[in-house]
């Protein structure tokens, strides 16, 4: 699916029987799927939600900077969408929406959009390599025992849309 349709994921979620959802969009659509209200059309039919916020995203291919400036031993860069992630974090959790936010671990000091060995997080400019995905597992890990603390037979639903 490739634009938030709020219906089809909840259809999709009651087909697979699931009791809980992780939702994760980049930062505009997160926008567009907070806007419409999913989170209280989700809780209304019944279900515990963990909202994993965006990735930082970027107005360049992060491989192309790396490879770019490779001699640099760059591995930080400025990202266009932190006000908006803020944002939408605010209003999620004074909605009581759990959140699950990745840039604890990506920004300390600056960005970080590759590893130590330069290996990028990033396949372009908002969408991660198993790399970053490695390197991000805890948030998602976090999230999804949060979700099934105190009910280990817990069916989550997770879908791209």
């Amino acid at each position: 699916m490739n634009s938030p349709d709020s219906i089809k994921l909840l259809e999709l979620a009651n087909s697979v029987k699931a009791e809980a959802l992780v939702i994760h969009f980049a930062s505009n659509n997160s926008i567009q799927v907070y806007s419409k209200g999913f989170h209280h059309l989700a809780r209304e039919a019944g279900y515990k939600i963990a909202w994993l916020l965006p990735v930082p995203m970027y107005d360049t291919s992060v491989p192309s900077v790396l490879w770019k400036m490779r001699g640099a031993s760059l591995r930080t860069l400025q990202p266009f969408n932190l006000t908006e992630i803020d944002q939408l974090n605010n209003q999620l959790m004074s909605d009581g929406v759990m959140t699950f936010d990745f840039r604890p671990l990506l920004c300390l000091d600056g960005c970080l959009v590759a590893d130590d060995e330069l290996k990028p997080y990033y396949f372009d400019r908002g969408h991660l390599t198993l790399t970053g995905a490695n390197y991000l597992r805890s948030t998602m890990v976090e999230a999804v025992e949060w979700l099934s603390s105190g009910n280990e037979n817990l069916k989550i639903c997770s879908g791209r849309m």
